[in-house]
């Protein structure tokens, strides 16, 4: 009886090998494949692999352990709510935003979907998470004081620029933490000894508008503050400084002339 019943169990696995869409049931249930909803304020770059390559180094493979649902809003924030309605229909097990700017029209889609923040400011105080330690709801991730790099910057604004007095601050008033952003990055400039000259722009023509009235302004040197939009306008900012600082050359060429 014992052999016979070897036997069976033999063939029955044999069978199995032979034809991979018949299974034995005694073969274990396949993992659940995790979906991963991500994202960003900005376009598609190389930066974001870092996203896989973590995985990897954490031992899960892309396709095997999970999937990724890759959203871009091109610089366009009301896309987000768009993007966190499509992952609830899909059912995602979790969302990760690459922009803090994200959060507050995804958390209007969801209070139950697990969101993972890649970068935010100040998160307590804008009252995302009850605490760093112990967050609370449905959000987590990484968080940072308002003033950890715009006081390095402008410290080093201040070292790069001679005699360096007036400071534009530029920054996008559809963040999530443009109020914070807004008075950290003033008192910075302030601690530096700088007089700091703000704009807001959300859209392309907002930047012209924001960089003539730096030039009138008689700014030395802007600050960008960090941010997707920005992100995607690196060209254009690029420029627009380069034209500003040509304008005040040579305004500053023509008041030196000496009188005929």
């Amino acid at each position: 009886m014992i052999d016979l019943m070897k036997r069976r169990e033999f063939i029955t696995l044999s069978a199995a090998r032979r034809s991979p869409g018949r299974l034995p049931r005694t073969r274990r249930k396949p993992r659940k494949l995790w979906r991963i909803g991500v994202i960003a304020g900005g376009t598609r770059t190389p930066a974001y692999e870092g996203l896989l390559q973590g995985m990897r180094e954490l031992g899960h493979a892309e396709g095997v352990d999970y999937v990724t649902d890759w959203r871009f809003a091109d610089g366009r924030y009301a896309r987000f709510a768009t993007f966190a309605q499509e992952f609830v229909q899909r059912k995602v097990d979790v969302i990760f935003l690459s922009t803090a700017a994200a959060l507050d029209l995804v958390r209007q889609v969801t209070r139950t979907i697990p969101i993972v923040i890649g970068y935010s400011t100040d998160p307590v105080g804008s009252g995302y998470v009850a605490s760093l330690t112990r967050p609370g709801g449905n959000v987590t991730g990484l968080a940072s004081s308002p003033d950890d790099s715009t006081t390095k910057h402008l410290e080093l604004l201040a070292a790069v620029v001679p005699d360096l007095k007036r400071v534009g601050v530029l920054l996008n008033p559809e963040s999530s933490d443009y109020s914070a952003l807004l008075a950290s990055s003033l008192a910075a400039a302030e601690k530096a000894g700088l007089t700091p000259v703000w704009a807001a722009a959300r859209q392309p023509r907002d930047l012209d508008e924001a960089f003539a009235m730096f030039a009138r302004s008689r700014v030395e040197a802007v600050k960008v503050i960090e941010d997707a939009f920005y992100f995607n306008q690196q060209q254009k900012l690029a420029t627009l400084r380069s034209r500003t600082a040509c304008r005040r050359s040579s305004r500053s060429a023509t008041m030196s002339r000496p009188a005929a």
